[in-house]
């Protein structure tokens, strides 16, 4: 199911408005290794996007660790 229906679906049962920058944030272009071009995160189905999501987090501990053997050879 694509972000933006799944979005459509929250605000259909649930009472509370979207937010705004939620609305923004679907229109947010993210390159797509295996389509070769960018779309919107709202049009990324669920899976892609936690699978994404689960990239950057991995891709974000390995800098992490990297800044920190730096900092240790450095200092």
């Amino acid at each position: 199911m694509k972000i933006k229906k799944v979005v459509n679906v929250l605000q259909t049962i649930d009472e509370n408005r979207i937010p705004s920058d939620i609305k923004d944030l679907l229109k947010i272009e993210h390159w797509s290794v295996g389509l070769d071009k960018y779309i919107d995160i709202g049009d990324m189905d669920l899976y892609h996007l936690l699978r994404t999501f689960n990239i950057l987090m991995l891709d974000r501990k390995k800098l992490k660790r990297i800044l920190e053997v730096c900092n240790e050879n450095f200092s």
